[in-house]
């Protein structure tokens, strides 16, 4: 209910006095938490300097040009073989890549076959497999969900076979990030 008081000056000043202290003590506490906020901020950036992970590799500054009739030749070889390498549900990681590596030692191109994935998926994966590894994408089967890689013209296999990118990068973890993308999408707040 709504008081039909009449206050005078001396409250009125009295009552926004207490007000703009009030708002003040407001004001200084949101100060004093952003303060505190942007310590932490600077203590976690700090402890995350030491597990910095390189850039992706460059790429390379004379790729390698393949005719379509080369294209065509390529596909119907990467699909005449049967050397596949399969990418689990835990997606690309460095044994991926040095499985690659290794198929590549015998093989020109292998199929990398992604079940688990989502068929909007395998072009990034596509994507991603390439800048890894160096090698060139020669064609997408979204019935199959498979990737044909060829390893390249010119391909010399590194020293080594994983990725600097890998390096603070096991399966365990990427068993973990799972795990917790899995339990997140089962909740409807994340989609795949």
């Amino acid at each position: 209910m709504l008081s039909s008081r009449v206050y005078s000056g001396s409250e009125l000043r009295l009552n926004t006095i207490v007000l703009d202290s009030w708002i003040h003590d407001a004001s200084s506490n949101a100060k004093c938490a952003i303060l505190q906020l942007k310590k932490k901020v600077a203590l976690h950036e700090d402890q995350l300097k030491k597990y910095k992970l390189p850039d992706f590799p460059e790429p390379d500054p004379d790729p390698e040009i393949v005719s379509a009739a080369q294209l065509y030749a390529l596909k119907k070889l990467g699909y005449k073989n049967k050397n596949y390498l399969p990418v689990g549900r835990r997606g690309i990681y460095g044994g991926t890549i040095q499985n690659m590596h290794l198929h590549w030692k015998k093989h020109e191109t292998v199929q990398i076959r992604c079940d688990t994935f989502a068929t909007e998926k395998l072009q990034g994966m596509g994507e991603q497999l390439e800048r890894l590894s160096g090698g060139i994408m020669v064609d997408i089967h979204e019935a199959n969900k498979t990737i044909v890689m060829w390893r390249g013209r010119n391909y010399k296999r590194p020293s080594s076979l994983i990725p600097a990118v890998f390096d603070h990068f096991n399966k365990r973890k990427v068993k973990s990030n799972f795990s917790i993308d899995f339990v997140l999408r089962s909740d409807g707040t994340s989609q795949m």
